[in-house]
């Protein structure tokens, strides 16, 4: 549909006619039989005596060109060279008269333009020739470049004999009118040339037999579904890029291709179609990339939102770390593989396995854990993912990406994914999972640094604020799709702050921001929630906490109330919030508890706040 839109603006059209003089420039056509000769009236024939010259002349020129024995005589511009009258004797030899009306932009039926050869008066020269007539009623004109290559000679060295009578033999003859100063040339793809030069050209290429095949609707049609077929799949799964990279060879190979037929001879193509399909493919492809990216982020942020609470029970304490690990993981890959994380504790060269991606503990293959031996060794020498051609788990057809967690040149694990063998990663897809690799390394080191701290957890946990820090500290790896969410986040209408249940600040977008700065022109101390809400109401720091338990444990949102010395254009709304998926505001409100604390700062000449309130 585009390249049709296109074709009526008549931009594919111009792109050919560009390419085709870019191709008469860098290469030259092919040898010629030099059965074409062109008879000129040039400059320096003109200079002493303009025509209309007497048709005496006319008869002299023709009588001696006769004499060579020529195939055939193409007269043009004759009315404009020669006096004709009617009652002069027969001419010497019968000549083939064209009075072509050339226009390089439309093509009138029995006429020349500068682009495409008009046929149906040329049958006694194509006679001539040996030639058939092309079933086509127009035929694109192959020029010889340069255009040097084209035998010319003038009127007047034939008048004064300089001209032996063996070079007309067996040609075509072309008499034409040359001398810039009493015509305008016409432009073509190898420059401007007079309407003798082109119509010398065109027979020329006849006679080589260097026209061009003009391939059907329906054979550009299937090459343009298999440019299309080819570019969506060099494109699949690729980097913005890589994807540039590939455009650019696929349309060196379409334009290297299409100037081999056109040197050869074979086919008279243009790319210009193939063109706008490959971009067009690659900007559907890019905005489908940009789609995926926000549906990862969507699930990340999801991730991110997610219960940090961990309830009271016999798991060891930093069981939620792995599990989280885990789903970020998957969460991160663009691709659904299995795989197993491994701590390698301190001290030690045995791993310990930590947490499970598709797969349980019963179903790995592989018992050893000594990072010293394969399939560990040549990530743990370079810490750099390593290829095992030894499956992993139970299933034969795998192999496994043994992907190094370190940190500051320290080993802190192993992550084994198992790949089926028919599946090749390519440079991207590696390249995330070692970066992924180094975030998490990063984020276990993080972890034992706030346990040999001995942060305390009021759920008996690490700290959360560590705990969130660790999670942050992942998501860098999704490198610039993580500014897209920011991006969202910060575009939102209304001031929107989230925290979690014990009064850090997780997000803040610009619009609180900006109101915050005014209430609290020194920044918010310690990042904390409670002291924005102090501020706010006016209230203690034990009033705040009454408040924020009320909104955690009963589910239910607050208005909070100004100081009442201020009047405020702005309402300030607390409200609770879980995970998406688990519970609706009936659920909190029976008495389950927020995950999140979002306070809300909404102009007061907003209309339907309530409904406002009630969607959020």
């Amino acid at each position: 549909m585009l390249v049709a839109a296109l074709r009526s603006t008549r931009v594919p059209e111009a792109i050919d006619v560009a390419m085709r003089s870019l191709y008469y420039r860098v290469a030259a056509s092919a040898e010629t039989s030099q059965r074409v000769l062109l008879v000129e009236a040039d400059h320096a024939t003109v200079a002493d005596d303009a025509p209309v010259w007497p048709a005496e002349r006319r008869k002299a020129l023709l009588a001696r060109i006769a004499a060579g024995h020529p195939a055939a005589v193409v007269e043009l511009d004759r009315a404009r060279m020669f006096e004709i009258r009617p009652e002069d004797s027969p001419d010497p030899i019968s000549t083939v008269v064209l009075e072509p009306q050339l226009d390089p932009n439309t093509a009138i039926v029995e006429s020349l333009d500068a682009h495409a050869l008009q046929l149906p008066r040329l049958m006694p020269v194509m006679r001539a020739l040996d030639r058939s007539l092309p079933l086509t009623q127009e035929l694109p004109i192959h020029y010889l470049s340069p255009t040097s290559r084209l035998p010319t000679i003038s009127f007047q060295r034939i008048e004064r004999g300089d001209v032996p009578l063996s070079v007309f033999q067996d040609k075509v003859i072309v008499l034409g009118l040359t001398s810039r100063t009493l015509r305008d040339p016409l432009p073509t793809p190898v420059g401007a040339l007079t309407t003798p030069e082109i119509v010398s050209h065109a027979l020329a290429m006849l006679a080589d037999g260097r026209d061009w095949y003009q391939p059907s609707w329906l054979v550009r049609t299937l090459v343009l579904a298999l440019v299309l077929i080819a570019t969506a799949l060099a494109l699949w799964r690729t980097t913005p890029a890589q994807a540039v990279l590939r455009v650019a060879g696929i349309m060196t190979v379409l334009v290297l291709a299409d100037l081999t037929c056109f040197v050869m001879s074979w086919v008279h193509w243009g790319i210009a179609n193939e063109f706008l399909v490959v971009l067009t493919v690659m900007l559907a492809n890019w905005y489908l990339t940009q789609q995926h990216s926000v549906e990862i982020m969507e699930t990340v942020s999801e991730q991110l939102t997610e219960q940090l609470v961990i309830e009271p029970s016999a798991t060891a304490p930093q069981d939620w770390f792995w599990r989280d690990m885990a789903e970020l993981v998957r969460a991160y890959l663009r691709v659904d593989l299995d795989g197993v994380i491994a701590e390698l504790p301190t001290g030690r060269w045995h791993l310990e396995l930590r947490a499970f991606m598709g797969m349980t503990e019963a179903q790995i293959g592989e018992r050893r854990r000594d990072v010293r031996r394969p399939p560990y060794r040549a990530a743990f020498l370079t810490q750099r993912i390593a290829r095992f051609d030894r499956r992993f788990g139970l299933v034969d057809d795998h192999y496994t990406m043994v992907v190094p967690l370190a940190h500051q040149g320290r080993l802190y694990g192993m992550w084994m994914v198992c790949v089926p063998k028919d599946m090749e990663l390519d440079g991207s897809e590696i390249d995330a999972m070692e970066r992924l690799g180094t975030e998490l390394g990063r984020s276990i080191a993080a972890m034992r640094r706030a346990n040999s701290q001995g942060v305390p957890d009021a759920m008996g946990g690490a700290d959360v604020s560590t705990r969130l820090t660790q999670l942050v500290e992942g998501v860098e790896a999704l490198g610039e799709d993580k500014q897209q969410v920011v991006g969202t986040f910060e575009a939102l209408p209304v001031g929107l702050l989230i925290a979690d249940v014990w009064g850090h600040i997780l997000q803040i977008n610009a619009a609180l921001r900006e109101q915050l700065a005014i209430e609290l022109p020194d920044g918010i101390p310690n990042n904390d929630l409670c002291a924005v809400l102090s501020k706010i109401t006016g209230t203690t720091i034990k009033g705040v906490h009454d408040i924020m338990r009320t909104v955690v444990r009963a589910g239910k949102t607050c208005r909070l109330r100004p100081r009442s010395s201020e009047e405020r254009s702005t309402t300030y709304v607390l409200m609770p919030m879980r995970h998406h998926g688990q519970g609706t505001e009936d659920e909190l409100q029976a008495g389950g508890s927020a995950t999140r604390l979002v306070l809300v700062a909404i102009p007061n000449d907003l209309e339907s706040l309530d409904m406002l309130i009630r969607s959020a």
